[in-house]
């Protein structure tokens, strides 16, 4: 209950008290005895802050029919302010511990629509931030779809910022083990659209057609890579997605 009656106040000053405490480490005077004092704090209360953002995590960046909070866009507001690094490593969680597709696209929707009204000037700054931010591979694409399917981002130019950003190599890797998860959802945006709604799909053929333009232009030795933990390289598992 306790958590539940101010989770906005709890939230901010975990984050607040964390980042509080890294600083103080890192300032190169402060006295060795102080610092091992500060190190300690730090490491006895790890657990209880790791089991309280665990609890807190999804009643800000997830829905929750069970339980809302009264004043979440205030919330972000202020944890953007303060550790803009730990709103994306929010939403990162919440999107991994889901089991399906179908879910982890429900869950991006719902970040991508808090995040909008709680920052000023989402659209330009703080989404990109997100989308670019994440080093989680399936986050990055399935908020990027998300947010190409609604008007909110160029798709291929965001494949080729990421390539610039990351190489061809790995983007190659991740589109393909994206597309192989998420290709026989694959619909079009016309048919998800709603009255005043967004669209929600898990992939969109529109998305679909920009990763596999995209993956055509590749070369044949970036394409002759091994998919980890597999026997099957990225040209193999490509030409099944195109045949399929």
């Amino acid at each position: 209950m306790g958590l539940q009656s101010c989770p906005e106040i709890i939230l901010c000053a975990l984050v607040r008290l964390q980042l509080s405490n890294a600083a103080a480490m890192n300032v190169a005077d402060t006295p060795p005895q102080q610092l091992a004092s500060i190190r300690a704090r730090a490491q006895a209360g790890m657990p209880l802050k790791g089991e309280l953002m665990r609890e807190l995590i999804p009643l800000f960046f997830s829905p929750n029919p069970k339980w809302v909070v009264k004043n979440p866009t205030g919330a972000i507001r202020r944890l953007w302010e303060i550790s803009p690094n730990t709103v994306v490593a929010a939403c990162v969680e919440a999107f991994k511990v889901l089991p399906t597709a179908e879910e982890r696209a429900e869950v991006v929707a719902f970040q991508c629509n808090l995040l909008r009204k709680s920052l000023p000037n989402a659209d330009n700054g703080a989404l990109q931030q997100v989308v670019s931010g994440s080093k989680d591979a399936d986050f990055a694409y399935t908020l990027a779809c998300y947010m190409a399917d609604n008007g909110l981002l160029d798709f291929t130019n965001w494949l080729s910022e990421r390539t610039n950003n990351v190489g061809k190599a790995a983007v190659t890797l991740q589109s393909i083990v994206f597309l192989t998860r998420t290709y026989n959802k694959a619909k079009l945006r016309s048919t998800a659209q709603g009255d005043g709604d967004s669209v929600k799909l898990v992939l969109s053929w529109e998305n679909l057609a920009s990763m596999l333009r995209m993956l055509t232009m590749v070369d044949n030795e970036t394409m002759s890579q091994v998919i980890p933990n597999t026997d099957t390289t990225l040209g193999s598992q490509g030409k099944i997605i195109l045949e399929r």
